[in-house]
């Protein structure tokens, strides 16, 4: 208890001072404050496990959850590789095939431009028969 004073009475000039704590008593006071602060202490050491607890399971679950994004980033960049190589080949394959092509068509106005001097001539070995 604290020593305030406190005024009782109808005169102001009756002091009331609180007793004193007994030795007993100030064993048994001090034994409860102990007790309480034991009990906030470890009330206090278990919201901080447990805090503990939940960060260490946050950085669990995200640890996993990295993971999993990284190994599907990983798995669609192969993906990725392997549709550029495909694409790739497809391009080459259709370059070859227009090149072909083109030499085909060369080969054909050739075979047509050697045409008309034959054509006139079978009209006029018809002509003549």
């Amino acid at each position: 208890m604290s020593h305030s004073v406190a005024f009782v009475g109808r005169r102001p000039n009756e002091v009331y001072v609180p007793p004193r704590y007994s030795p007993e008593e100030w064993k048994t006071s001090s034994k409860l404050t102990h007790e309480a602060s034991n009990e906030g202490r470890k009330f206090a050491e278990g919201w901080i496990a447990n805090g503990f607890r939940v960060i260490d399971e946050t950085e669990e679950i995200r640890l996993k959850g990295q993971q999993e994004v990284n190994w599907q980033l990983h798995r669609r960049l192969q993906d990725l590789q392997l549709w550029t190589a495909e694409l790739t080949a497809k391009a080459e394959e259709i370059s070859r095939a227009i090149d072909d092509l083109g030499i085909y068509v060369k080969r054909i106005e050739n075979a047509t431009s050697s045409l008309p001097p034959l054509i006139q001539t079978n009209l006029e070995i018809l002509k003549i028969r």
